[in-house]
């Protein structure tokens, strides 16, 4: 395989499918440079139902059913218009029906990326100009006036010649401009994208619609707190009008992940920021990222996170995933579940301890000793100081300063949504981007459907815990999460491991830690 996986893309005749209205605006905007031929409706949940009118109306543009071998037969290249999360679902059909990414299929976003490269255009140092004086226009202006600067309007009508207190200019008074970008925000779309083709501009290299802009590529690669952290990022309402978000979770059995390797490769020399995770942070069995970094993302710069596997009592949770949890999905799909349980309570089920006989010990004031407690805190401190040395940004100091206030780890290895926004708020600072500011402290079920073990009183004490009142208990059946005490929240798991374990003697299985 050569080292891009995208063949000659742009000299092939090419089919558009996905969402109707996003195919719409990329016709409009590549249909000069582009030889567009055919809209395929596919049949996937991740597709909307929309009027083919426009296409339909088009001469060049024939619209049919999807069809594979047609791509096949003919070397057609079929461009995927969707947002990258709705993706799996198409990635799925096309895997099945034998076209490859890069080869048969390309997503929207990697010819963006790709035009965005070829013509050099960075948005920063362009003077965008809103083609559209309506509401369409001012709501694009208010929402960029700070990111990007917006030399004024352009419209149709002689008589408007000022809008936001910036000029209103006529479509050809836009080509005496220099370093200058057209950005189409009205309903008469289509009128307009012909228009300034005729005037000799290019959609991609001179004009564009809000949603296709060429705005910068941001990647996240690897395990589910890397694409958190992403995700939260991606919340941050400047960094999302300056990148476009990309998301590769690790997960490397399914029928899609082919797809997301081709792209891990073909996006690499587009990408102007990765995150990913380290494999050398204490999991092994977590996939190396950097080889495939080093060959592919020269020009990224990257903030690599390793994955913390925060053991001991604060939270109480194990470290490993829960066997009780595995066999209650195998058995029981769609039933509440403890991804990580109590290793405690655990071992002492596996005793034949009652319930009463569990809730009395871990609800003791001396379950653990005071110098215990105090020295498995400081043995964590250091752990997650040397996890810290493979990192972009420290934990360290942050679990310190909030660990008595705030829920920091949703268990044994899961980041709660406040690490996630602290860590998200580091790379935005270093990317230049003011971080968001702090929302309501989450509850500590904040991952209510995989629970979050109390901490038990005897820590609460020694370490000073003022959190955690409550605890959030998704309920199935009713479909409602309910706010249990400690005492009630652990009963319910008690409960819960004991009818798991009378699951695996039914089924004649053996679980171990």
């Amino acid at each position: 395989m050569t080292d891009n996986p995208v063949v000659g893309f742009e000299k092939r005749t090419i089919a558009l499918t996905g969402d109707p209205w996003m195919c719409r605006h990329f016709y409009l905007q590549f249909s000069m440079v582009l030889d567009i031929r055919y809209f395929f409706i596919l049949g996937v949940d991740t597709v909307w139902d929309s009027e083919y009118g426009f296409f339909e109306k088009d001469p060049k543009i024939t619209v049919m059913s999807f069809r594979a071998s047609m791509i096949l037969e003919q070397k057609l290249m079929l461009v995927l218009c969707c947002k990258h999360t709705e993706r799996q679902p198409c990635d799925i059909l096309f895997f099945n029906r034998g076209l490859e990414w890069g080869k048969e299929y390309v997503d929207e976003l990697y010819v963006l990326q790709y035009f965005r490269h070829q013509s050099h255009i960075v948005l920063e140092e362009k003077e965008l100009w809103i083609f559209g004086a309506g509401n369409n226009g001012r709501y694009f202006y208010e929402k960029y006036k700070n990111i990007f600067h917006i030399g004024g309007f352009i419209s149709n009508f002689e008589e408007e010649q000022q809008c936001q207190g910036l000029p209103v200019i006529r479509p050809s008074a836009v080509l005496q401009k220099k370093d200058s970008y057209v950005v189409i925000c009205s309903d008469a779309d289509e009128v307009m994208a012909e228009q300034l083709g005729r005037l000799g501009l290019k959609g991609g290299r001179d004009f564009s619609f809000a949603e296709l802009l060429p705005i910068r590529l941001f990647i996240a690669v690897g395990i589910c707190q890397i694409i958190k952290t992403a995700e939260t990022l991606g919340m941050n309402e400047e960094f999302s009008l300056r990148y476009h978000s990309a998301f590769f979770l690790e997960n490397a059995y399914e029928s899609y992940h082919d797809a997301d390797n081709r792209r891990l490769k073909g996006y690499g020399c587009f990408c102007d920021a990765v995150l990913y995770n380290i494999a050398n942070a204490g999991m092994t069995e977590l996939r190396n990222y950097e080889p495939l970094l080093d060959r592919y993302y020269k020009k990224a710069v990257r903030f690599h996170l390793p994955f913390y596997s925060f053991k001991g009592q604060l939270p109480q949770a194990t470290d490993d995933v829960n066997p009780y949890a595995l066999r209650e999905i195998k058995a029981y799909a769609g039933r509440h579940f403890w991804f990580r349980g109590d290793q405690e309570i655990n071992r002492m089920a596996e005793q034949g301890c009652t319930e009463e006989e569990i809730l009395d010990q871990i609800l003791s004031d001396d379950y653990w000793s005071d110098q215990e407690i105090r020295e498995n805190f400081s043995r964590e401190m250091k752990k997650i100081g040397l996890l810290d040395r493979f990192s972009s940004f420290p934990v360290r100091p942050f679990v310190e300063e909030h660990y008595q206030s705030i829920l920091i780890f949703l268990d044994g290895t899961h980041f709660s949504g406040q690490l996630c926004r602290y860590l998200a708020n580091e790379i935005a600072v270093a990317l230049h981007i003011p971080p968001s500011g702090a929302s309501e402290t989450e509850n500590e079920g904040e991952n209510s459907r995989t629970g979050v073990m109390p901490v038990y009183p005897c820590v609460r004490r020694v370490l000073g815990i003022n959190r955690g009142d409550t605890y959030q208990f998704y309920d199935p059946e009713h479909d409602r999460m309910e706010y249990l005490d400690v005492k009630t929240y652990a009963a319910k798991y008690i409960r819960y491991t004991a009818g798991a374990r009378s699951i695996q003697e039914e089924l004649g299985t053996i679980m171990a830690y």
